[in-house]
């Protein structure tokens, strides 16, 4: 049998159409499979930042920004196993505003929660670098001075002073005057930080005790 004209004709269209009809098929599975990966990675990329969001928000002080206390704990925990291995001289400071409860029964508790986010921010400017500054609790700051001796963190923390006597604290409150009172203890070889923290309490009781705005070293 010989087959005419038409019939090439014919099973030519047929075959074009096939053809056609698979590569549209085709496009249309790669645009499903292309869109698929797109509203994976859309969904990947807000699950990633929703999980960062949630970590950063389980390990800062929502008030004030720094980290909180069980975030402290963890550095506190790194820097101990650091200066097992190799011991540098390491300090605590234990900070804590002067007379704040006077500040929220004058001003309300809004006023407070402003006070000591404006600490925060100042603290962390004019304190070194390398200093972790955390909210340790209510008017409480702790903060770890790795490689620093007791006479570099006050270095330091005169510098923060300096900066509170000379700012305008709160520009809604020009005449609000906000001190604070410090302690420090220098890591002793084979002290748990526990330990250190209590003798840095403990230099910050006799700072409020000897008249507040003041610093007091752990013997």
């Amino acid at each position: 049998l010989r087959f005419g004209a038409p019939d090439l004709h014919r099973n030519d269209a047929l075959r074009f159409s096939f053809i056609t009809a698979i590569l549209v098929a085709a496009c249309w599975v790669a645009q499903r499979v292309s869109r698929s990966h797109h509203d994976m990675r859309v969904k990947s990329d807000a699950l990633t930042h929703a999980l960062h969001k949630v970590e950063h928000m389980a390990a800062h002080d929502q008030l004030t920004g720094l980290i909180n206390r069980h975030r402290m704990h963890e550095m506190l925990d790194k820097e101990w196993q650091r200066l097992q291995r190799q011991f540098r001289p390491t300090t605590l400071i234990m900070m804590d505003l002067d007379h704040f409860k006077r500040v929220n029964d004058d001003f309300g508790h809004q006023v407070g929660d402003a006070v000591l986010h404006r600490f925060a921010v100042l603290a962390d400017t004019y304190l070194r670098d390398a200093d972790i500054v955390s909210r340790w609790g209510g008017e409480e700051f702790l903060v770890l001075c790795p490689d620093t001796s007791a006479d570099q963190a006050l270095v330091a923390l005169n510098r923060l002073r300096d900066q509170l006597h000379a700012q305008t604290f709160l520009t809604d409150i020009p005449a609000l005057q906000i001190t604070f009172s410090a302690g420090l203890a220098t890591l002793r070889p084979s002290e748990s930080m526990v330990s250190a923290i209590e003798r840095a309490d403990q230099a910050l009781y006799e700072a409020k005790h000897t008249g507040r705005d003041r610093f007091m070293q752990s013997p």
